[in-house]
């Protein structure tokens, strides 16, 4: 599945939790799922990205610019490296996708494949927790991930982040949108 990997990042509301994802579709078209990195803060998350998404090699990288990751938008910008005269970001063979209008079908895309059982990952306790603390948020007839409401409709404060929920729906989405590689067929010599 090397050739079929997408990864995705998001931050946390508050910035104290970033997460980073990879996905890829198997050949039975189910989609594998694996949280690569995460960070507690987006300091950290600065210095570790482009490590991290080197050690992954994924096809393409994508990110949510209209949502909290907007606030580490510079990291995310390529940017040249004078020293290797090469770009520092992102690493090489590496194309970075921002989704900025589907979000809905993000977000939907994704728990279809889970409703369906077509989402196979290693129980990561980290993606679990958030996606656990996932509502949706109803905007007209489609809907997105938000964190859990009070019964006053407030966010509640002490509910755990959600940002591995998007990163894991953002990588399933853009995986699933990589062209299928050619299939590779046994050449057959006569004797």
């Amino acid at each position: 599945l090397r050739n079929r990997v997408a990864a995705c990042l998001d931050v946390s509301l508050d910035g104290r939790h970033a997460t980073l994802v990879a996905a890829a579709v198997a050949p039975d078209g189910r989609v594998r799922v694996e949280v690569v990195e995460h960070w507690e803060n987006t300091h950290a998350l600065r210095r570790g990205l482009a490590r991290a998404v080197a050690k992954v090699k994924p096809r393409t990288f994508c990110w949510f610019p209209n949502g909290p990751a907007a606030r580490v938008a510079t990291a995310l910008t390529a940017r040249p490296n004078k020293a290797r005269r090469t770009a520092a970001w992102p690493p090489p063979g590496v194309t970075v996708e921002e989704i900025r209008t589907e979000a809905p079908a993000v977000c939907m895309g994704f728990a279809d494949l889970v409703d369906n059982r077509q989402l196979v990952h290693p129980d990561d306790e980290l993606l679990t927790a958030h996606v656990s603390a996932a509502e949706k948020a109803w905007q007209g007839a489609v809907w997105v991930f938000e964190r859990r409401r009070n019964e006053d409709g407030q966010v509640i404060e002490t509910s755990s982040p959600i940002d591995a929920a998007y990163a894991a729906a953002g990588a399933v989405h853009q995986a699933r949108l990589l062209p299928v590689p050619p299939r590779r067929t046994k050449l057959r010599v006569a004797k």
